[in-house]
């Protein structure tokens, strides 16, 4: 999101593309803060438009695993978090 639009990088990269990290990213909270602060957002509550890097990742035909780069996991309550919100982008 630093440097453009994910989707837009997956169909530059398309099939050379061999893992893919999800994690959530805010312009708003970057520009007042810092760039790096602008991860510091929950999966789906920041500008990534998960539905169309969802359908930029099928259109390359890329049907490998998915790993959260996110922080959360270290209670069940926050697991199940993560879980749900990374259900969701893989719905959409």
């Amino acid at each position: 999101m630093e440097y453009g639009w994910p989707d837009h990088w997956i169909k530059i990269l398309g099939t050379r593309i061999a893992k893919v990290h999800i994690k959530e990213y805010s312009r708003k909270i970057a520009e007042k803060q810092g760039r790096g602060a602008g991860y510091g957002v929950k999966l789906l509550e920041g500008d990534v438009n998960w539905p169309a890097v969802m359908k930029a990742l099928d259109d390359i035909g890329y049907n490998n695993w998915t790993t959260i780069e996110q922080p959360g996991g270290d209670s069940a309550e926050g697991l199940k978090d993560l879980y749900n919100r990374l259900t969701k982008i893989h719905a959409s």
